[in-house]
């Protein structure tokens, strides 16, 4: 989302400034600043969404681990039962 810059207040400083190059420069100035985004900003911003996708990235291994040890233990548990099955058919 777009950050706006108060046209009206800005407007009323530079009709304040009355052609001051000083004073239009400072509302100018002060106008843009206000919503400016400084390279620590983004920098944090970096940091704060690369502990989100590690956090995530971990949360997703950890449920892939569980899914996959339980299908393990699923298969097993049907090998295990096909193997006695086919020995009783096969004492038979």
């Amino acid at each position: 989302m777009a950050t706006m810059i108060d046209t009206l207040a800005l407007a009323q400083k530079l009709r304040q400034a009355e052609g001051a190059p000083e004073a239009i420069a400072e509302a100018i100035g002060h106008a843009v600043n206000e919503h400016a985004v400084t390279k620590n900003d983004l920098l944090l911003l970096e940091h704060q969404v690369d502990t989100k996708i590690t956090s995530l990235e971990e949360r997703l291994d950890a449920k892939l681990s569980r899914a996959l040890y339980s299908q393990s233990a699923f298969l097993t548990g049907v090998i295990a039962v096909a193997t006695a099955f086919l020995a009783v058919i096969l004492h038979r």
